[in-house]
């Protein structure tokens, strides 16, 4: 409570001391090197004075709060001597050359007790210089350098710690690694937890378990229990987890003597009923380009001929593959109409030509020689020819006389008669 009061006091005297500065010509001002400090630290604080010109000597009332203790003084400025009286609070300073000061004068040292109040803690100091009252002061903390004790469970929820200086307390919530982790990692808490276990098995060669999906936690963890033995294509397995204890033993591969095949190739498969594996994939073996059937599989494929030209005799035409020689398109001829190429007459045959539509081959046929025809059956050549002649001598000799009667009849009257 005593000191409560001095700080009162004090801060009052700052108040009115600052008021007169602001009036006075001179100013002062104080610097700390730290305004936090703790127990036990060491504290400077320079003082800064302007506006009071040459300075011969002068004094310094030095007030301070309990927590403190002033142990020294220095002269910040070359020709100006101190002398201190540390039980009276008071400084002498001087100059015999009458220095001019404007900035730092003195720097302070002061200790903080170890049993300073933890709270603000004021200093003022009062100048008199060249008859001049002028006066400065400034505040720091006083601060506990903590030392907690060990945390302790305050429940399911936190922890708490308190300072062995000053008696302050600390609280924070439970930490856990993961959310199967029981023990609180600052104070050591322990809670009840419920573990995420898969449903699936987890196994090894020696036996199997549920894993907790968190943290990695075991349980029903148990040796496996063997099945029935290894068979040719069958696994001996746990019955509980199905691990696989013992692999099947297999078996020798029989291949069939047939090839199965399809246009890139052929192979053989094993003639086991569950086995199914078939040999690499060879390709087919042909003689040439125009073979149609894989020497080794007898494997048909579709093939495509290179087509010559037409070749032909006189009976059917074709084509011969450029490759195989193989005859393409073989057929009869197809003969058209024909065309004449040699007349017969009286006296010659003649030549009827033909052509195949498809292969453009040609043949000839002869058209035989003209000749009178014998339409009474009986006479000669000769005999035809000469009534025929004059049968001609007849008919022209009657149109004369046609002509020439009627000639006469139109002389005579214009009309014909009969």
């Amino acid at each position: 409570m005593k000191r409560k009061i001095i700080s009162s006091i004090l801060a009052v005297l700052l108040i009115c001391i600052l008021a007169v500065s602001v009036s006075a010509a001179g100013s002062a001002s104080l610097s700390v090197s730290s305004k936090t400090v703790y127990r036990g630290s060491e504290l400077k604080v320079v003082a800064k004075v302007s506006g009071v010109g040459q300075v011969s000597a002068g004094s310094v009332e030095v007030t301070y709060d309990s927590g403190l203790e002033w142990t020294g003084v220095t002269s910040k400025v070359n020709g100006v001597v101190v002398d201190y009286k540390l039980d009276q609070g008071r400084i002498i300073f001087y100059s015999m050359s009458g220095t001019k000061i404007n900035g730092d004068l003195l720097e302070l040292t002061f200790k903080v007790k170890n049993d300073a109040w933890f709270a603000d803690n004021g200093i003022i100091l009062k100048f008199e210089i060249n008859g001049e009252k002028i006066s400065a002061s400034t505040a720091i903390t006083v601060a506990c350098s903590h030392k907690y004790g060990e945390w302790a469970s305050d429940g399911a929820e936190s922890h708490s710690h308190k300072c062995t200086i000053c008696g302050k307390g600390e609280t924070g919530s439970h930490s856990f690694d993961h959310d199967c982790d029981t023990t609180c990692d600052t104070c050591g808490f322990e809670r009840e937890i419920t573990h995420q276990f898969a449903e699936e098995w987890t196994s090894d060669e020696t036996g199997h378990w549920h894993f907790c999906s968190v943290c990695g936690a075991r349980s029903d963890e148990a040796e496996h229990v063997p099945g029935a033995e290894a068979g040719e294509y069958t696994d001996q397995l746990c019955t509980v987890c199905k691990y696989v204890m013992s692999t099947a033993l297999g078996h020798t591969h029989k291949y069939d003597d047939t090839y199965e095949s399809d246009e890139n190739g052929h192979w053989k498969v094993c003639t086991g009923t569950r086995c199914g594996e078939a040999t690499e994939a060879q390709p087919h073996v042909y003689d040439g380009n125009c073979d149609e059937t894989c020497n080794d599989c007898g494997y048909v494929r579709q093939i495509t001929h290179k087509d010559g030209e037409w070749e032909h005799n006189s009976a059917s035409h074709w084509k011969t593959c450029t490759e195989c020689s193989a005859r393409l398109n073989e057929g009869e001829h197809n003969w058209d109409a024909g065309y004449v190429k040699v007349e017969a007459n009286l006296d010659q045959t003649g030549i009827r030509v033909f052509r195949c539509i498809d292969c453009m081959a040609e043949r000839e046929e002869v058209i035989p020689q003209t000749a009178i025809t014998d339409p009474g059956g009986g006479l000669a050549w000769w005999i035809w020819l000469a009534i025929g002649a004059g049968g001609g001598v007849l008919l022209t000799s009657a149109v004369f006389i046609i002509i020439i009667v009627a000639g006469v009849n139109k002389k005579r009257g214009g009309r014909y008669r009969g």
